[in-house]
């Protein structure tokens, strides 16, 4: 029932935030402008949707895709396997930060694959395009993955995929995962379906320039809004059960997320890859900064 409460909480903030984008000023007008992240996906607004909570199902994916002002949506992160979290969604906030733990519950791919044959008979070409976050782990099959990027090109509902390299939940990736997504992202490539990238915060120019010089087809990078973290309480008892979280906060968190679109974006604008700063936006001139930085969109989640 929380998981619900907050799912629903989120996807109002999304109205409201999409509507606070509206060509009213200067600043909301260029945020609406459209623009392209690949010769494949163009979206029609610089506002990407992507909260794991609110973007579960796809009843929850049709309409956030649906709501005026919104350029993209980016699903919550599946998995290969299903992982089951007995925890509920768990957010706890202060004045100057937000601690959640949103953990890796997802019923696995197979379930993605089974909600395709459903979506596509609805796909509608106005709707905000769809792109479905990954996360490739330890033991997966590659086989399936590269039958799951087929599948998700030859769809008419998803839009693009997005491996997640970020989630404070799972162990950091491996030399094992990488070769995986390196045929993932050669079958998406060979099949010209848009693949995103969502970094750690703690990123640097160099480690992305490592990645893009083995993945230079990469149509967009995403600034990660957020860093592990823990938070306690006067006992110094952790303020989730989780014992480790994903630490946010409007202020210190965007201007953590400015910093890495400035560190990053001339190794972006070398291989040509589109960045969206992701972090503390919560009002169109917060977004209207990382335009101006050089982001070609703005994530809110």
């Amino acid at each position: 029932a929380a998981a619900q409460a907050f799912a629903a909480a989120s996807a109002r903030a999304y109205q409201v935030r999409a509507a606070a984008f509206s060509p009213q000023t200067p600043t909301q007008h260029q945020l609406s402008r459209p623009v392209s992240l690949h010769p494949a996906l163009r979206l029609a607004s610089r506002l990407v949707v992507a909260s794991s909570p609110a973007a579960e199902t796809p009843a929850q994916w049709a309409a956030l895709q649906a709501t005026p002002g919104v350029g993209a949506v980016v699903t919550k992160t599946f998995t290969q396997r299903p992982i089951r979290n007995e925890e509920a969604v768990q957010v706890r906030c202060t004045d100057t930060l937000a601690i959640n733990h949103v953990a890796l519950h997802n019923p696995g791919m197979h379930r993605v694959r089974a909600w395709l044959e459903t979506t596509n008979k609805s796909a509608t070409a106005c709707k905000a395009p769809l792109l479905l976050s990954v996360l490739v782990q330890d033991g997966d099959d590659a086989e399936e993955w590269v039958a799951d990027v087929g599948r998700l090109a030859a769809s008419a509902s998803v839009a693009g995929m997005e491996l997640n390299l970020r989630c404070p939940n799972a162990a950091p990736a491996t030399a094992a995962s990488w070769q995986i997504m390196a045929r993932m992202y050669e079958a998406a490539v060979a099949a010209s379906f848009p693949v995103g990238l969502k970094l750690p915060l703690s990123m640097t120019g160099t480690q992305l320039a490592e990645v893009l010089s083995r993945l230079p087809q990469v149509s967009y990078v995403v600034c990660g809004n957020g860093v592990p973290g823990r938070v306690v309480d006067g006992s110094n008892k952790s303020v989730l059960s989780a014992p480790v979280g994903s630490v946010t906060g409007s202020a210190a968190n965007h201007a953590m997320a400015l910093a890495m679109v400035r560190s990053i974006l001339p190794v972006c604008r070398r291989f040509e890859v589109a960045v969206i700063g992701c972090g503390g936006v919560a009002a169109p001139e917060d977004a209207a900064a990382f335009v101006a930085e050089g982001a070609a969109a703005v994530a809110v989640g």
